[in-house]
């Protein structure tokens, strides 16, 4: 009996050794040639993220036919973008969008603002009209959707950038300054209470100021007529940022002693800049330190006392404003 046993036990073993045949080695070696293309990506992606792209260029090179993975092309395009290759950079992220599996969550916003620092419009528009249909979660469709928006509005395409943010999932958390360009808009689609509506949403959400939202926000109370509220922002605008380009264009409408009463909303020509403000001020709220604001503008907390020199540091109230990056 035990002998029978061993029999059929050593014919089932046969049985199922060749019902289910070993991998070929030639499937063996594909697979370990995805799992390595997966990691020398997650490389390149680190060393773009700490911008040596000397590193990030050689780990590149050792991806297996990057011209068949949209992850790689994406990748691609960033290094070129790094390079400052616009058109090698647009053509690679072309090219890893037209893949159906390429997943959208993980184009990064750095990179679509670099399309808009290179012009790329066209190009934009096109992509986000694909985000309207695209099944990615409300919040990354509303962040890239945004920040194409605003990009649009930044260049003065006002009809182009009121087309896309209009299109935001309001239910979501929206980055303030996106309440404050669409007060703006809605300015010049003459709807001024869409634009108190907007207004009204970014004074409640609002943490930090910057010469583009002090002059953005004295245009839109401007154009309301709420004088008060327009020579708050103006005062803010002067004193914060004696001399800043907005602040300029301040400087002259009151020149040609145009009271506030009167100011029309000045055409997009008058408010075009050449280069986009880097200074930065952040509203202090509730619980927070300039530790916390060292990390969350990548700053020195002895940059923030820098440039904070009358700052004392034990005794912040709120709303203070601090000023979190160089003019």
């Amino acid at each position: 009996m035990l002998r029978t046993l061993f029999i059929l036990s050593g014919l089932y073993l046969v049985a199922a050794c060749t019902s289910h045949p070993q991998e070929s080695p030639k499937s063996l070696l594909v697979k370990d040639a995805s799992q390595t293309d997966r990691i020398t990506l997650s490389h390149v992606r680190a060393y773009l993220l700490i911008g040596n792209i000397e590193k990030a260029q050689e780990r590149f090179e050792l991806i297996h036919k990057p011209e068949l993975s949209p992850y790689a092309l994406l990748a691609l395009a960033e290094l070129r973008a790094a390079k400052g290759d616009d058109i090698g950079a647009q053509q690679a992220f072309l090219q890893s969008t037209s893949y159906s599996e390429l997943d959208r969550q993980q184009i990064s916003t750095d990179l679509l603002n670099y399309f808009c620092s290179a012009k790329k419009w066209p190009m934009l528009q096109g992509y986000a009209s694909g985000l309207e249909t695209s099944n990615m979660s409300p919040s990354v469709k509303n962040q890239q959707l945004g920040t194409i928006g605003l990009c649009l509005f930044s260049e003065q395409r006002w009809p182009d950038a009121y087309n896309l943010l209009s299109k935001l999932d309001f239910s979501q958390a929206l980055d303030p300054f996106t309440y404050l360009a669409l007060a703006r808009l809605s300015i010049e689609q003459q709807q001024d209470k869409a634009a108190l509506q907007f207004i009204e949403k970014f004074e409640a959400n609002k943490t930090q100021v910057t010469p583009e939202i002090l002059w953005t926000s004295f245009v839109v109370y401007s154009a309301l007529q709420q004088q008060q509220l327009a020579q708050q922002s103006a005062q803010q605008l002067t004193t914060l940022f004696p001399f800043n380009a907005f602040t300029r264009k301040y400087l002259i409408l009151t020149k040609r002693r145009v009271n506030t009463s009167e100011v029309e909303v000045p055409p997009s020509s008058a408010i075009n800049v050449a280069q986009k403000p880097k200074a930065t001020i952040h509203l202090i709220k509730k619980g927070e330190t300039l530790y916390q604001l060292s990390k969350r503008y990548n700053i020195s907390v002895e940059e923030l006392l820098s440039l904070n020199p009358n700052l004392v540091i034990d005794d912040i109230s709120l709303n203070t404003p601090i000023q979190v990056s160089r003019d």
